[in-house]
This record gives C-alpha cells, structure tokens and sequence, in this order.
C-alpha cells in the first residue's frame, strides 16, 4: 500500500514538473521542504497529526511555504492534507528523487573507502564512472575502515568490489581449496 501511494502521487508531481517545465525547481523546493520535515520533527508531527484540521494545516503550509516555493508545490501539499497523504511525504519524495535522477539520467554513486577521498580522487572517479555508464553521476563517500583498502563501488544495482578485504577473502577461499 506505502509503495502504491509514494509511486502514484510521485507521479502526478513528477507530471506536473515535466509539463509546466519546472521539474528541476520542484524538484530542489520538495527537497528543500523535506530537509525542513525533517529536521524540524515537531513541525512535522504538525504537518502528519490528525489533530489538527485539514483547512488549518493547509493556512499552515500556505503560510510558511507559499512565497518560498512553486504554487504547484504548495498545492501539492495540500493535496496531500486533504487525502490523509501527509505520513507518506518522505517517501513520496524519494519515489520523486528516483523519478526525476532517472529523468536526466543522474545516479549517486555509493563508494565505500578506508578514507575520505579528495577531491581530486572524487573528480576523476566521477568522470571514469560517467564514461562507464553513461550517467551523470554525484558520488556519496562512506567510510568503513573494514574494507582495509581499495574501494567499494554501488550504482543502482550494480557493484565494483575492489577492496582489499574482498582480495584477502578469495586469497583464503584458494588456500582453503589447496590440497596439501
């Protein structure tokens, strides 16, 4: 049910950018928004409460957000109040995120290291990974001192494992294979 409605009203929002041109700006407003949601949690709680009425949370969200953002946004929003849709944002805005990379063919790079890379190092990895896949890619680097050296890579569903700690475990996978 979650996946239904995240998908279904991602979407409408994600048609509505498209056809008004605005998808680029939608898309860094609800990002934006998001952000707010979540680190302001009590405005959240607001913002999902059944508590409060619908008219008032949408004065709320017209009020705070209304000279901030696109009117197709805010009326977005509203939508969602007045469907009982608020709890589901989060994921509606990632379901948007997925739509929207896809849309200008973008992906995030997941690059597990022992250490941060430098900027050099993220600069040449973006553009070896871009001509690799023909993607625009942005890169999110994790460090996990277990790889103990090399790298980790994640597209989409795809992954690169050049770590060390993978190179050690199949280095023991052949000497436990060994017959002595």
């Amino acid at each position: 049910m979650a996946q239904l409605v995240t998908e279904t009203y991602a979407g409408a929002l994600y048609e509505v950018g498209v056809d008004a041109g605005m998808l680029e700006s939608i898309y860094e407003e609800f990002k934006a928004v998001v952000e707010i949601f979540e680190s302001e949690l009590d405005f959240f709680e607001l913002f999902k409460t059944p508590k409060i009425a619908n008219e008032e949370k949408k004065q709320i969200v017209q009020d705070v957000f209304g000279d901030k953002v696109q009117t197709e946004l805010v009326n977005f929003l509203k939508v969602l109040i007045d469907k009982r849709r608020t709890y589901y944002v989060i994921g509606i805005f990632e379901a948007f995120e997925v739509k929207f990379k896809k849309h200008f063919k973008m992906e995030t790079a997941l690059v597990t290291t022992v250490q941060a890379l430098s900027d050099e190092q993220e600069s040449t990895l973006k553009v070896q990974l871009s001509e690799m896949t023909g993607l625009t890619i942005s890169i999110k680097n994790i460090i996990d001192e277990s790889v103990i050296g090399g790298m980790l890579i994640q597209i989409g569903d795809r992954v690169i494992d050049n770590t060390l700690k993978r190179r050690l475990g199949d280095l023991k996978e052949s000497l436990n294979g060994l017959v002595v």
